[in-house]
C-alpha cells in the first residue's frame, strides 16, 4: 500500500488496482466534462501539468483507431506551450527527431520531404544558414 498524506485522511485502502480504478474514473468523468479540466493539476509552485490519457496500440490499425476516437495527439502541444501550438509543435518533432533519428528520416521522407540521409557536417550545415534566408 502507498502513503500519501491528502488521501491517508480519507481511510481508503491506496492499493495498486484502487488508485487505478480511482484513475479510471477521474478520466471517464474527464471525457464527460472537458471543460472542468479534471486532468489539470495545479502545483504548489503555481505551476501546472495536464495529464494525457495515451492508449495503448497493439498494431498500426488499433493506433489509428485510438487517434480518431479519443484524439490525444491535438490535446499534446497545447500542454506543451498553450501560448504557441506551432512553437510546441516545433519543438516536440525537435526532440523525437534527436532522439529517434533514422525514423525521423524514413518518415520525412513518407511525408515527402526527403532529407539527407545524414547529417551535415559543420561547415555544410554554416554554409547552408548562409545561403537560406530565414
Amino acid at each position: 500500500m502507498f502513503k500519501a498524506s491528502s488521501l491517508a485522511s480519507l481511510h481508503l485502502p491506496l492499493t495498486p488496482f484502487f488508485i487505478s480504478t480511482l484513475l479510471n474514473e477521474i478520466v471517464k468523468l474527464s471525457e464527460v466534462h472537458p471543460k472542468a479540466n479534471l486532468l489539470e493539476i495545479k502545483w504548489f509552485d503555481g505551476s501546472t501539468t495536464t495529464l494525457v490519457p495515451i492508449p495503448n496500440s497493439k498494431n498500426k490499425p488499433s493506433f489509428y483507431c485510438n487517434l480518431l476516437r479519443k484524439k490525444w495527439v491535438d490535446k499534446i502541444p497545447e500542454c506543451i506551450f498553450p501560448d504557441d501550438k506551432s512553437a510546441a509543435v516545433e519543438w516536440l518533432l525537435y526532440e523525437l527527431g534527436k532522439k529517434y533519428k533514422d525514423e525521423f528520416v524514413v518518415t520525412s521522407k513518407k511525408l515527402g520531404y526527403p532529407l539527407l540521409g545524414k547529417k551535415m557536417n559543420e561547415i555544410a550545415a554554416v554554409e547552408e544558414k548562409w545561403l537560406v534566408k530565414e
